[in-house]
């Protein structure tokens, strides 16, 4: 008894999204190779703990490709800046990576953000009412906090403006990583 088989090879990109998203396997090589495609994995970490992130792809400017870190990410093969972001900051930290991603393969790439945590306590003396706190980089405003919200920040120096019933004032705040530091404004 003769068994005869016949493999029907499939355009590329038709074979690549089959492999990908029917078989639900996340890493094809076969398919990607033949595509000219890699992969890339991007890790996202807060002070060394796993946390939620983005990568944008770009060449000349342009974006390639996103996607959400902590999952594969297809591409076609080339050299690319790799701009990852930290999800969950007031400051919305970014780095940029150059990356060669390969046909076929599957590059794994790990940022660490170094983050600190600020919460800020507004206390009024006499007046009532909301207060605004401005948080600034150097002259760039990166946010504004609510009263008694904790926020998190990319480690360094920042200045607080806290207004308040017509008043302000303005406080200077170093953060490191992994710190927690409840700032007491009264105004």
């Amino acid at each position: 008894m003769n068994i005869v088989t016949q493999t029907t090879k499939l355009p590329n990109r038709l074979g690549l999204l089959l492999c990908l998203f029917v078989t639900m396997n996340s890493f094809c090589p076969t398919v990607l190779a033949e595509s000219g495609d890699g992969q890339i994995l991007c890790q996202v970490t807060r002070n060394g703990a796993k946390a939620r992130g983005t990568v944008v792809l770009q060449q000349n400017s342009h974006d390639i490709a996103h996607g959400a870190c902590n999952a594969t990410l297809t591409a076609p093969a080339g050299r690319y800046s790799a701009v990852v972001r930290l999800e969950g900051n007031l400051d919305h930290p970014h780095k940029t990576l150059s990356v060669q991603i390969e046909a076929g393969r599957r590059l794994p790439i790990e940022v660490d953000f170094r983050t600190g945590a600020l919460l800020v306590r507004v206390v009024p003396r006499g007046a009532t009412g909301p207060a605004v706190i401005a948080v600034y980089r150097g002259k760039e405003r990166i946010g504004t906090l609510s009263n008694g919200v904790e926020a998190q920040l990319s480690e360094g120096e920042y200045q607080l403006v806290v207004e308040h019933s017509g008043q302000k004032k303005t406080q200077t705040v170093d953060l490191r990583a992994g710190q927690k530091r409840m700032i007491r404004v009264e105004i």
